[in-house]
Order: C-alpha cells, then sequence, then structure tokens
C-alpha cells in the first residue's frame, strides 16, 4: 500500500522501520542509496539522511569492514502515479525486498521555472553478467522472455517457466573483436530480434529459441567498440515539448569508468547548449544507449560500481507540466 506521509523524511523513516523490522541481527548495517528518479540531489540528500538518522547510526558506508549485520541496497524510482522505493536486504543466506510507494505530494514544489522535458527510469534487470543490450518480450504463446546480448551470445530467459537458454554467437573471420564490445537488440516483427554485435548480425526467432539466419561473412564489417567515457555519448531525439530551437540530445557524463554517472536532455544555443530536462544519476559508469526517444522508451545499460552488477534501464520522456 502507499505511504501515508507527508513529508519525503517521513516516508524515508517509515521504510527504515520496515529494513529495520527485517534486519534481525545486531551490528552494523552497509547501505546504499541510488537515485533512479526525477528527485533533485537536495532531496535525495535528506531522504538518505533521515533514514540512516532513523536506523541510528547502524548504516555504514559500503567499503566497511565487511562484518555487517546485511547489507541494504535502496532504490529511489517511480512510475507515472507514485515514487517507487525498494530497499533488497542481503543477511547471510536470506535475501528480503521491500516495495513502497510514495505519494508525489511529498515532493516539495520547485520554485525555479520548469524545464521542458522530463526523464524517467526504471530498472528491469540487474546482475553479474556484462551486458551489451537488454529487452522484454513475450513468446508467440504469451509468456515473458527477458533477453540478453552478451558479447559472445544471447540469454533468453524465460520468467514464466523460470527457464533459460543460451545462444553462442558465432565468431565472423572477418570481424576484429574490439577491447570495449558493443551491440543492440531490435524487434524486426512480433517473433524475430535482430542481433548487431561484434561477432555477428544475427536474428533470432522467439519460437524456436535459435538463430533463423546470420549475416555473410563476405563484405561484413566490425561494429565498432563502446563509447569513450572521457568524450560522453549523445543521442538525438525527437520530443520537442516547447523547445524553441535546435535538436534536443540525450546526453552522459564525461567521466572515467570507475566515477558514477547521469543522464539529462540538452539543446544547442549559440554559445554551447542548454539543459532542458531533469538530470537523473546512476551509481556508475553508463556503458550504453540505445536508440532514440520518440515517445516512447529507450534502453541504457550501466555498471553499478557499489555492487559490481550491470544493470538494464528503462528509459522514457515526457513533456513538462
Amino acid at each position: 500500500m502507499a505511504a501515508r506521509s507527508d513529508t519525503l523524511e517521513d516516508s524515508a523513516r517509515e521504510l527504515a522501520r520496515k529494513i529495520d523490522a527485517v534486519v534481525t541481527t545486531q551490528g552494523e548495517v552497509s547501505c546504499d542509496i541510488r537515485n533512479a528518479s526525477t528527485l533533485d540531489l537536495d532531496d535525495v540528500a535528506r531522504i538518505e539522511q533521515a533514514l540512516k538518522t532513523e536506523l541510528q547510526g547502524r548504516c555504514v558506508g559500503t567499503q566497511a569492514s565487511g562484518s555487517e549485520a546485511a547489507n541494504v541496497a535502496v532504490t529511489l524510482s517511480e512510475n507515472v502515479e507514485s515514487l517507487v522505493w525498494t530497499a533488497e536486504i542481503h543477511q547471510g543466506a536470506a535475501d528480503r525486498e521491500i516495495l513502497q510507494l510514495v505519494p508525489r505530494s511529498t515532493v516539495p514544489p520547485r520554485s525555479s521555472e520548469r524545464l521542458p522535458l522530463v526523464l524517467a527510469v526504471e530498472r528491469f534487470w540487474e546482475g553479474p553478467e556484462r551486458i551489451l543490450d537488454a529487452t522484454i518480450a513475450a513468446s508467440p504463446t504469451g509468456e515473458q522472455l527477458l533477453v540478453l546480448l552478451l558479447p559472445d551470445a544471447v540469454l533468453i530467459r524465460n520468467v514464466t517457466k523460470d527457464s533459460e537458454r543460451r545462444i553462442d554467437i558465432p565468431l565472423a573471420i572477418s570481424t576484429s573483436i574490439s577491447r570495449e564490445p558493443s551491440g543492440s537488440l531490435s524487434r524486426q516483427d512480433g517473433n524475430l530480434i535482430d542481433i548487431k554485435s561484434d561477432r555477428r548480425d544475427c536474428t533470432v526467432s522467439l519460437s524456436t529459441l535459435a538463430f533463423v539466419n546470420c549475416a555473410s561473412d563476405q563484405g561484413e564489417k566490425p561494429v565498432s567498440g563502446g563509447a569513450n567515457r572521457t568524450e560522453g555519448q549523445v543521442v538525438p531525439i525527437s520530443a520537442n515539448c516547447g523547445v524553441a530551437k535546435g535538436i534536443p540530445s540525450l546526453v552522459t557524463g564525461t567521466g572515467d569508468d570507475t566515477q558514477p554517472d547521469f543522464v539529462e536532455v540538452v539543446v544547442p544555443q549559440n554559445l554551447g547548449s542548454a539543459v532542458a530536462s531533469n538530470r537523473i544519476d546512476f551509481p556508475g559508469p553508463v556503458l550504453a544507449v540505445h536508440g532514440g526517444i520518440s515517445g516512447e522508451s529507450t534502453n541504457l545499460i550501466a555498471k553499478n560500481l557499489h555492487t559490481g552488477n550491470y544493470e538494464a534501464y528503462r528509459l522514457s520522456i515526457s513533456c513538462g507540466q
């Protein structure tokens, strides 16, 4: 049920009490708080402070001695109707997850001018595998499938049946593998998914869970490596939402792969560029952004520097109110 709290701090304290009720052992708790919502940095800082205060000093950084009683990862995300906060609790051999819906009425009004575009993200996969892209699809019989593109294979996980199929991608002789692999998934029609990677361009059938065909070696060109974080990534988008001039672009940060990252939309100006959306922070480098945004979602792949896991997000854009 949605939390009935008057402020963000109240909601954070309520979540902390739920966490404390689950963590039954004594000792320090390793805490990691990630913002995958449109909350600004001040709001996130207030939420983090309220949560740690309610846990009475048990909450320590993730780089502690390793003797923590439990590990807690809190993700601040959102949907159209409310803020969505999740706490993943790892305690010994047991894993628990707490979900809390927070009314948007708890977010304080902004006095500054509203930006024309609003970004929102939703994480739909996390794991240790190095993935290049991910997507959710449906089998011909209506079962939910999670398709993961790895540097050398495609993993198709049947979420409904809890089964998995690995399809190795054959290496094209003419292709030289880059140091930083790249690749993408795209739907061709209801039952086919196109795969473009450094190894080969292929098509997979969701009916047979096998390759339909792969590009011929003759004349095949290698796919370029991943984006250099020191240059950032730029993806043009077609959503305008009142942006007067210039083509809006989704951009990432320019740090290296050892630093957190962010995405935001900018528009070109005479003397540079202007920010046209909220900024969304990530707990590690954004490795790939797949596809443009035109009123629909696009996929984003990032690495979480706290957990070491790779994460797949669905990124969407809307016009500001």
